[in-house]
């Protein structure tokens, strides 16, 4: 999800980290098993979430 474009030197790179920090705190707050509930996908690719979140799995 792009919110601004990355032509805009500082702007558009700096969305997607902020992208990023909303959708790993989303994630720890919806805990392991909701996230692997409503996930789909390969059990390796959950892992590596898990590990990216720094969530307890």
């Amino acid at each position: 999800m792009d919110l601004v474009p990355d032509v805009l030197p500082v702007l558009g790179h700096a969305d997607d980290e902020v992208v990023a920090l909303v959708l790993r705190s989303v994630a720890r707050r919806a805990g392991s098993e909701a996230v692997a509930r409503h996930r789909p996908g390969a059990p390796d690719g959950l892992a590596a979430l898990h590990r990216a979140t720094r969530m307890p799995g």
